[in-house]
């Protein structure tokens, strides 16, 4: 599944509204390899991949905090260290073309929504054409808050042009996305708000980011020595043969380590 692509779909269907202020609620989403979780209530999200209940994304306050049992991170500083140090991510709606309706309805997780084919071009220039189940159910339509208010701060944080799924907005009007094709389904739906102490924080964020007010520098500072680190190895390696193996090793056991920690964070 192309998880930019339904992000940019369900952001675009509350882009630029002047949405009302909508309750709470709670939603499972099913794609073709994982599950996950969101729950929601105002502009407060938590986010939950895979089951792992005690490993989340939390928004609240314009942030998102990456929580593992007691310990929690600032996640978005963390993606605005690295947001000009990596390529940024390409628009997964380059081009809108139309929203064509099937004139079949179908219902998903309770909810009756009609069926609608999205034909769009992606970012790397493909033409597609999705079939999306879209309704304007109020339990639809507050779960897309949620996803507007998760893609507006993660946007900010990694300075992301979403205008690509702009186009998009007139033709969805509001309406909620239900299902995506066979990649992503609403498998239950809640409007009921959970309880407030589901968006608190365990604990005081530490800073992932360079100025970070925990540390000097954070552990966004620390990862980026790390890089300068490793290019360092890289250029001796060049210069001194004989320590290739060795310092391969050290390589893999230091990426290993990193790959695990981003793996925590983000819950993957």
């Amino acid at each position: 599944m192309s998880h930019r692509f339904l992000t940019a779909l369900l952001t675009a269907a509350s882009v630029g509204l002047a949405a009302p202020a909508f309750a709470g609620g709670t939603a499972t989403i099913a794609s073709q390899d994982q599950s996950m979780s969101l729950e929601y209530d105002g502009d407060k999200v938590r986010m939950n991949v895979g089951g792992q209940s005690d490993t989340y994304m939390l928004i609240r306050d314009g942030r998102m905090y990456s929580v593992s049992g007691d310990m929690v991170f600032d996640a978005s500083s963390l993606m605005r260290s690295f947001a000009g140090q990596a390529p940024a991510p390409s628009e997964d709606v380059g081009d809108f073309h139309g929203l064509k309706a099937t004139g079949r309805s179908e219902t998903v997780a309770g909810i009756k929504g009609e069926v609608y084919v999205i034909d769009f071009t992606d970012g790397d220039g493909r033409r597609q054409q999705k079939e999306a189940v879209l309704s304007r159910d109020k339990r639809a339509r507050e779960m897309q808050q949620a996803f507007m208010r998760m893609t507006e701060v993660m946007a900010e944080a990694t300075n992301t042009n979403t205008s690509g799924a702009a186009e998009m907005d007139a033709a969805l009007d509001g309406r909620g996305i239900l299902r995506m094709g066979n990649e992503m389904r609403v498998t239950e739906i809640s409007g009921s708000a959970p309880s407030a102490a589901r968006f608190e924080l365990p604990a005081e964020p530490q800073s992932l980011g360079g100025g970070g007010s925990k540390g000097e520098g954070g552990l966004g500072a620390a990862i980026s020595g790390f890089f300068g680190d490793k290019a360092e190895r890289q250029q001796d390696r060049a210069a001194d043969r004989t320590e290739q193996e060795i310092d391969e090793q050290t390589d893999k056991a230091a990426d290993s380590l990193m790959d695990k920690a981003f793996d925590k964070l983000f819950g993957n």
